[in-house]
């Protein structure tokens, strides 16, 4: 009966490590006063939609227009786990990168979506949302 849960913890453990970090370094930089990245914003809300789904099963939290590009909305519907697009999200040893360069080669970035968009809204303002939309 224990080992149940702890199913869903391993599972999901390179998810909620990531969205641990991406909420940390963000909130390092929110208590010096300085501006929050609003691309860290969306990629922690569509891990987090990640997650949700890995939970729950329930298709309906998966966004298709922003996270099928970005591969992690298709793997886990068809393979179950997780999974970004390198050319998209990059990963270093200590850090990563959101290529907007790369971006600019999807459908969604000519009609940006938001996966954050009620997140951002609430807790920044449409200032820092415009500014998503902009980049």
């Amino acid at each position: 009966m224990k080992a149940f849960p702890l199913l869903y913890s391993w599972s999901t453990y390179a998810l909620t490590s990531l969205i641990a970090k991406i909420f940390n370094f963000e909130r390092k930089k929110m208590l010096r006063s300085e501006p929050v990245n609003p691309l860290n914003v969306e990629l922690c809300a569509v891990l987090e939609r990640a997650l949700n789904f890995m939970h729950s099963g329930n298709i309906k939290v998966i966004a298709p227009t922003i996270m099928n590009p970005m591969w992690i909305g298709k793997a886990l519907i068809q393979d179950g786990m997780p999974c970004l697009n390198p050319s998209i999200v990059r990963f270093y040893s200590n850090s990563w990168e959101i290529c907007m360069k790369d971006m600019n080669n999807h459908t969604f970035a000519r009609n940006p979506s938001s996966a954050a968009k009620r997140v951002i809204l609430y807790n920044y303002g449409p200032c820092v949302f415009q500014v998503r939309i902009l980049l």
